[in-house]
């Protein structure tokens, strides 16, 4: 009898310890995704006096940090409570897991759970060119009213963060739709810069189509990534 009571035992341990572990696949597809992931992202030091107490990531294209809530210009201090200092330290991002992060986005402090995400690596690599259009053609606009008048939008939200704004109402005449956007389309970004509200989008806007250098516009359509160039 106490023999099989020490093979029960032993039994019971060995399949806690299996439930346990982890999955060698999930580890390996964290990996794949990280190293994929750090192509379609800047990310440089973050100094406060001196001292480097964070990253700061740009010219974010990863479809997966962007579903989980992430914008250019996010500042990052730690993860699940780690320290973060250089790319190496942002792995976790990568991981399907809901993970909490703290930073700052806009000069704010930034303290938020990113949602746990299914990766698949088919849902997150964009099959859409980017979209290059002449700057050329709006060298005409010189005042906000111009654009504003013809196309209304509001801050969009998501997990109770304003992400970017969303575009409607467009008229036909507008000279949006001459650069490519759309109503209901979701402005994420203009060049470095995050837009969460209608005025900074216009204001950025009118910027860039008079900047010499060429500018990318980030957006939603559809659930999916898109990248017009202004050039």
């Amino acid at each position: 009898m106490k023999f099989l009571h020490k093979i029960c035992f032993l039994l019971i341990v060995g399949l806690v310890s299996c439930s346990e572990s982890p999955n060698p696949s999930d580890a390996a597809k964290a990996e794949r995704a990280y190293t994929a992931g750090l192509t379609k992202v800047r990310v440089v030091p973050y100094f406060s006096n001196g001292t480097s107490v964070g990253v700061r990531i740009s010219n974010l294209k990863d479809k997966f940090l962007l579903d989980r809530g992430l914008v250019n210009g996010d500042v990052i201090f730690s993860i699940a409570g780690a320290a973060v200092r250089d790319a190496s330290d942002l792995k976790p991002l990568w991981n399907e897991k809901a993970v909490s992060i703290r930073g700052q986005r806009n000069e704010k402090m930034l303290d938020i759970i990113l949602p746990q995400i299914n990766y698949v690596s088919e849902k997150y690599e964009s099959k859409n060119e980017p979209q290059r259009i002449a700057k050329e053609t709006l060298k005409s606009l010189s005042n906000l009213d111009q654009i504003s008048s013809s196309t209304k939008a509001v801050p969009y939200y998501k997990n109770g963060e304003a992400i970017g704004v969303r575009l409607f109402a467009m008229q036909d005449q507008s000279p949006l739709k001459v650069i490519g956007l759309q109503s209901g389309d979701i402005v994420i970004a203009i060049g470095d810069s995050h837009v969460v509200d209608p005025e900074s989008y216009f204001q950025k806007l009118l910027q860039a189509l008079h900047q010499s250098h060429p500018t990318e516009l980030q957006l939603e359509r559809d659930r999916e990534r898109l990248t017009i160039i202004l050039e």
